[in-house]
C-alpha cells in the first residue's frame, strides 16, 4: 500500500544517514579545520507583498494569496487580538526551495502550537524527493535548523509542523541533485551535476530542539551507483569522484526540450523499508534541464510553465521590448535604456525601469508589475527584477533572466503571482 501521509518520528529515519560523520560538529560563524559547522547568514530581503490578518483568543487563519503558505492559529493561543502576517522573502538556504516566508509576529510566547503548513509544488520536488522534503527555519541569529516533526501530506502535496515560535521559514530538499553551472543549455554546452545531503549539527534527538543545519555537503562516492539521462545528449562521471558528474547537450539542438538527469544512491536506507535507515537500499533523485535553440523564452507563472512559441524583441524611442506569444498566454517587458545590467519595476519614465505584462487565457486574466488601487491615482510597483546578460546590436541577440511578482487586479482585488523566465531573442 502507498504510503501517503509520514509522521515525523518516520520521517526521521530517512535522515540517519547524512548525519554520519557529524560528531564533531558544532555551531560557528566561521569555518574550522576537519569540522563541519553550522554558518549563519543574513536574512532574506522582502521578495513580495506582505499579508496580515488580526486573530483573537477564538483562533483563525492566515494565507497568502497564492495559497501556498498557511497559518492556523487554535483558540487560546493568543489572549488579545493580534496581528500575524506572512511576507516572502530572499530565501538563503543553500539546500532551500523557492523564497522563504516571514512569519511574524516574532518573539511572542503562545500559549498553544500553531500549525505552519506550505504547498510544495513539482519545482520544489526537482532535484529531490518527496520523501525528504522537509520544513526548515531561520533563527533570530542567522542559523538555519529542520523542523524534525514536519509531517508530509503526498496527497495533498502539504510540508506541516506545529510550533510556538515565529521566524523565516521555507522547504528544504534534504537530499538534492546540485546543478553546478547552466540549467539552460545550448548545443554542445556543458554542465557539471552533484550529489548532496544536509548534515546536522546537534545528532541527538531531543523534543525541544530542531537540529541546526549545515547544507554544503556531498554525498560520499560509495553510496552513488550511477548517473543516468533521459533524452539526447551524454553524462559521465569525473572518475574517481563519481558523486559530480559532466552532462553535455547535443550537437544539434532543433527546439527547446527538456532532459532529466537521475542519480541512484545506495546503502542509505532499509530496502525492506524504505522509511526507515539502513545500509542497504536505493534512492533515486532526479532534475531537470532545459535544451535550447538559438532562440528562446522559457517562463512561468504560479508555477504554470510556458516554452517555445513567437518572439520578438525591438527598440524604438529609448525603449526595448521583449515579448512571446505561447498559444492562449502572452508575455511582454518593456525596459527603460539599452545596457547589459539590471532593471527594475518601476515608473517607465525612469532609467532602468520595466514594465511586465503577462496576459493569461486569451485576456481572462492580465497581471502586471504595477496597479492602482481603488480610489487612488498613485500606482503602486511590486518587487521585480529583470538582468539582461547580453544586449547586441540590431540583428543580434538580447539574453537576460526575470524573477517579479506581479498582480492581477479586478473589482478592487488583488491576486498576486511570481513570473521566472530566460530568455535569448534576436533583435529586429
Amino acid at each position: 500500500m502507498k504510503l501517503q501521509k509520514l509522521t515525523w518520528k518516520r520521517r526521521m529515519a530517512f535522515i540517519a544517514m547524512i548525519m554520519l560523520a557529524v560528531s564533531s560538529c558544532k555551531k560557528s560563524s566561521s569555518g574550522e579545520s576537519g569540522a563541519q559547522v553550522a554558518i549563519k547568514v543574513e536574512h532574506g530581503a522582502i521578495a513580495g507583498e506582505i499579508v496580515q490578518k488580526t486573530i483573537g483568543p477564538a483562533g483563525g487563519s492566515i494565507v497568502t494569496d497564492d495559497g501556498r503558505v498557511n497559518i492556523t492559529v487554535p483558540a487560546g493561543a493568543v489572549s488579545t487580538n493580534t496581528v500575524f502576517s506572512i511576507q516572502p522573502v530572499i530565501n538563503t538556504l543553500r539546500s532551500g526551495s523557492g523564497l522563504s516566508y516571514r512569519l511574524q509576529p516574532e518573539g511572542v510566547d503562545f500559549a498553544q502550537d500553531l500549525e505552519v503548513s506550505i504547498h510544495y509544488t513539482d519545482e520544489d520536488i526537482n532535484g529531490s524527493n518527496e520523501n525528504f522534503l522537509f520544513l526548515a527555519y531561520q533563527d533570530a541569529e542567522g542559523y538555519w535548523h529542520r523542523a524534525r516533526k514536519t509531517t508530509l501530506d503526498k496527497t495533498n502535496k502539504i510540508l506541516k509542523v506545529k510550533t510556538k515560535h515565529f521566524s523565516d521559514w521555507t522547504v528544504e530538499q534534504s537530499l538534492r541533485i546540485n546543478v553546478n553551472g547552466k540549467k539552460i543549455l545550448s548545443a554542445n554546452e556543458e554542465t557539471l551535476v552533484e550529489a548532496y545531503g544536509d548534515l546536522l549539527v546537534k545528532p541527538e534527538l531531543t523534543d525541544d530542539n530542531d537540529d541546526l543545519l549545515v547544507s554544503d555537503n556531498m554525498i560520499d562516492n560509495k553510496n552513488i551507483k550511477e548517473w543516468k539521462r533521459f533524452y539526447d545528449g551524454t553524462i559521465t562521471t569525473l572518475y574517481p569522484n563519481t558523486v559530480v558528474a559532466k552532462y553535455k547537450a547535443p550537437a544539434k539542438i532543433t527546439t527547446s526540450s527538456i532532459v532529466t538527469v537521475e542519480v541512484t544512491l545506495v546503502d542509505l536506507i532499509n530496502a525492506a523499508s524504505p522509511n526507515e535507515a539502513g545500509n542497504t537500499g536505493m534512492v533515486i533523485l532526479r532534475t531537470e534541464l532545459n535544451l535550447v535553440g538559438e532562440e528562446y523564452f522559457d517562463w512561468s507563472i504560479k508555477g504554470q510553465k510556458f516554452t517555445g512559441g513567437t518572439f520578438t524583441a525591438a527598440s524604438a524611442n529609448g525603449i526595448t521590448t521583449v515579448s512571446t506569444y505561447n498559444g492562449n498566454n502572452t508575455l511582454s517587458i518593456m525596459l527603460k535604456g539599452a545596457y547589459e545590467g539590471s532593471y527594475s519595476s518601476a515608473d517607465m519614465n525612469n532609467a532602468g525601469s520595466m514594465a511586465v505584462t503577462v496576459t493569461r487565457d486569451q485576456g481572462k486574466e492580465i497581471y502586471n508589475n504595477s496597479y492602482k488601487p481603488c480610489g487612488s491615482d498613485k500606482a503602486q510597483y511590486q518587487n521585480g527584477n529583470l538582468t539582461i546578460t547580453k544586449l547586441e546590436q540590431s540583428g543580434g541577440y538580447i539574453e537576460g533572466n526575470i524573477s517579479a511578482n506581479l498582480v492581477y487586479f479586478k473589482d478592487c482585488s488583488t491576486t498576486n503571482g511570481t513570473l521566472l523566465g530566460t530568455f535569448r531573442i534576436k533583435r529586429k
